[in-house]
């Protein structure tokens, strides 16, 4: 019978009998900050990239603003990716900062909840997005509101990029050793 306690870290670790009879402990290992911070950036390139997909069967009325909204979304992707920890930032910043090391970021439940905040604001204002949008069809003329609602919806973006834009910063900030 398998025997599963907790360990600090809140993942199971489970015991399974090999051939001569040992028990063989395999956890789930913690995930590292660059794959936390890499899914992030994969989830916002994703939402623009379905946009970007979808552009040739939308209303072309609707383009320019669709446009802005993937164009604010591939802008925290980008952010994301060169959050501090991650290869592209060290790119970046060594050339011109050589007597600066940057330390891997601290693994906190503050600094993951608030990133983990802005994710979920921005797959909620996706939603919004995807509803204007769908109810527009190829050949109909676009009401107002539904333009009001998607520059709406690239003013959430917005906020939430800059919201991640400082966060980053201050995440960089702390992380410089000397």
């Amino acid at each position: 019978m398998p025997f599963c306690p907790r360990v600090d870290s809140g993942y199971a670790l489970v015991r399974a009998s090999s051939a001569s009879g040992t028990s063989i402990p395999a956890a789930i290992p913690e995930p590292s900050w660059s794959s936390v911070v890499g899914g992030w950036s994969r989830i916002w390139w994703s939402m623009a990239h379905k946009l970007d997909r979808d552009m040739d069967t939308m209303n072309a009325c609707l383009v320019p603003d669709i446009e802005q909204i993937e164009t604010r979304l591939r802008s925290m992707s980008s952010i994301a990716s060169a959050l501090p920890g991650l290869p592209n930032f060290r790119q970046l910043v060594d050339p011109y900062y050589d007597f600066i090391t940057y330390s891997e970021p601290k693994f906190t439940s503050n600094i993951l909840t608030s990133i983990q905040c802005i994710v979920g604001q921005s797959e909620q204002t996706m939603a919004k997005v995807r509803i204007s949008i769908e109810t527009t069809t190829e050949w109909s003329l676009v009401p107002k509101v539904v333009h009001d609602q998607l520059h709406a919806c690239a003013d959430e973006l917005l906020r939430q990029s800059l919201d991640l834009s400082i966060m980053a910063g201050v995440i960089s900030i702390c992380q410089i050793t000397e």
